[in-house]
């Protein structure tokens, strides 16, 4: 099994404690299993075979050799590696999250679908490896969009901000710096990526 996520994550909403779960029911199964996550530090009191792999970027080779990529979350927006695991044709394990419907993610075809209270889960059906072609195409959804909006080219001489400068609000861990940033903080960005944190109340544009 192969994961990468922020431990105590409060985004997640109990990912992590999620995972610890899981590994204990396929203890408790007598599955024998080795299960790679890829963090901003360890998890406590994880299984033995959860091993900790430190922060890494790019995990595909990873993922590409593994049974399964797991990713346990109580909330999610759009998962790219949920995606980027089924184009490599890797089953995935989640929670009912109603937004995997988008990426066709399907019990027992491309994924198993854990209960966001994990116990009472069949944890012996992984023991089956779902085999399966997959192949992401989102341009009817484009089409739709292009359709509501109109005319997507920019008028006049209008140019996006590539860079702003941040200041921190709250202290929160960000996975791209990988660093921890404290209130008061100073920091220049991407313009796309400054208005993700402001939205989430991490920064302000100044």
């Amino acid at each position: 099994l192969v994961s990468s996520f922020r431990v105590d994550a409060k985004d997640k909403q109990g990912n992590d404690e999620r995972c610890r779960k899981f590994a204990r029911l396929m203890d408790d199964a007598g599955i024998k299993y080795i299960w790679l996550y890829f963090a901003d530090k360890p998890i406590k009191t994880a299984p033995e075979n959860m091993i900790y792999c430190g922060f890494r970027k790019d995990i595909k080779p990873y993922v590409k050799k593994a049974d399964y990529l797991v990713l346990l979350s109580g909330a999610e927006a759009f998962s790219y590696s949920l995606l980027e695991a089924l184009e490599l044709h890797t089953p995935v394990i989640v929670t009912p999250l109603a937004q995997n419907a988008d990426m066709r993610i399907l019990d027992g075809v491309n994924s198993y679908v854990v209960p966001f209270e994990v116990d009472g889960f069949d944890v012996k059906k992984i023991l089956k490896v779902p085999s399966f072609s997959y192949k992401h195409d989102n341009r009817a959804i484009v089409n739709e969009w292009r359709k509501l909006l109109g005319d997507s080219k920019t008028k006049g001489d209008y140019k996006p901000m590539e860079s702003v400068n941040v200041v921190v609000t709250r202290e929160y861990r960000d996975m791209q710096l990988n660093e921890t940033l404290q209130r008061g903080d100073t920091r220049t960005m991407p313009y796309e990526r400054a208005l993700e944190l402001v939205s989430k109340g991490f920064v302000r544009i100044v």
